[in-house]
């Protein structure tokens, strides 16, 4: 059985992502286990549409 059998069977069973919990434009450590989690796609769908923002309201700012 390979992942995408499990997927089909488990709707539940979704894929994981390696985040920087800090962004690193944000200050967080690149290289740092401390500043990695493990997340749910959509969660980090969620999370990278929030720090794109903070980032584009970041650069605005430094106008």
């Amino acid at each position: 059985m390979d992942q995408a059998d499990v997927l089909a069977d488990d709707p539940d069973a979704a894929g994981h992502v390696l985040d920087h919990i800090t962004p690193i434009f944000e200050g967080g450590s690149a290289t740092s286990m401390d500043n990695l989690g493990l997340l749910c796609t959509l969660c980090d769908e969620i999370k990278s549409k929030s720090e794109a923002l903070r980032a584009n309201q970041a650069r605005f700012k430094a106008r």
